[in-house]
C-alpha cells in the first residue's frame, strides 16, 4: 500500500465512437473498469470514481460528480483534486484496461518532488495515466474557469515531470492501450485469449 495516495477513476458519459459508457462495457467477461480497479487496490484503499451513471455503484467504492459539468477531462481532475484527502492524487480514465500496479507505484515514486508527474511519448502526453499533487487545486480551478480546456496547456503550468514512456512500455506494452472503438475492444478481447 501506499500512504497518502487518492486513486480517481474517471468514468465520462456515452463514448460516441462505442455508443455507451466505456468503463461498463465488458471485456473477456468483465467490465473494463474491473480491471483498474483490481490493479489500483493493491495500493490503495481510497478510490473514488468520479461519474453521472448510477451504474458504476455495482463495484461498491464511492461515487461523485463533476463539480463543473461538460468541461472534459480538465474538469474530472478538477473535481479529483478539491476531493481528495491524501497529498498524492493518481487519475486515470475508465478505459485502460491494461495498467498495473507496479507502473502506478512507480509513477507515485518519481512524483515526489513535482506539481504532476505523466509519462510522455514521442507524440504525446498520457495526462490520464499521472500524478497529481493536492496543492495544484486553486490554480487548476482558477484554469479551468478561464474557459480553457486543453490539458497541455493546463500542465505545462505546473512544475511537470515527463517521463519517458519507454520507462514503462518496456515492462508494459499494452500500458497505454486505450478502448475507443469497437475494433479497439476486438483486440483486446484477442490478447486476453493469448
Amino acid at each position: 500500500m501506499i500512504e497518502a495516495l487518492s486513486v480517481y477513476l474517471l468514468a465520462g458519459g456515452e463514448s460516441s465512437r462505442m455508443g455507451l459508457d466505456k468503463g461498463l462495457i465488458e471485456l473477456h467477461g468483465k467490465p473494463i473498469i474491473g480491471y483498474i480497479i483490481d490493479a489500483v487496490k493493491q495500493l490503495t484503499n481510497d478510490i473514488t470514481i468520479i461519474t453521472s451513471n448510477d451504474n458504476y455503484k455495482q463495484f461498491k467504492w464511492p461515487i461523485i460528480e463533476d463539480i463543473y459539468k461538460n468541461m472534459g477531462p480538465a474538469s474530472g481532475i478538477d473535481t479529483a483534486l478539491h476531493d481528495a484527502k491524501n497529498e498524492w492524487v493518481f487519475i486515470t480514465s475508465c478505459d485502460m484496461p491494461f495498467i498495473d500496479a507496479m507502473s502506478i507505484k512507480h509513477l507515485v515514486t518519481l512524483s515526489k518532488h513535482y506539481d504532476i508527474t505523466l509519462v510522455k511519448n514521442k507524440h504525446q502526453i498520457e495526462p490520464m495515466f499521472a500524478c497529481y499533487k493536492k496543492s495544484c487545486k486553486d490554480k487548476w480551478r482558477s484554469m479551468l474557469l478561464q474557459n480553457n480546456y486543453k490539458l497541455s496547456d493546463f500542465i505545462n503550468q505546473f512544475d511537470t515531470n515527463f517521463v519517458n514512456a519507454d520507462e514503462f512500455l518496456g515492462v508494459n506494452p499494452r500500458l497505454f492501450l486505450n478502448i475507443n472503438t469497437p475494433l479497439d475492444l476486438q483486440k483486446a478481447n484477442a490478447w486476453m485469449n493469448k
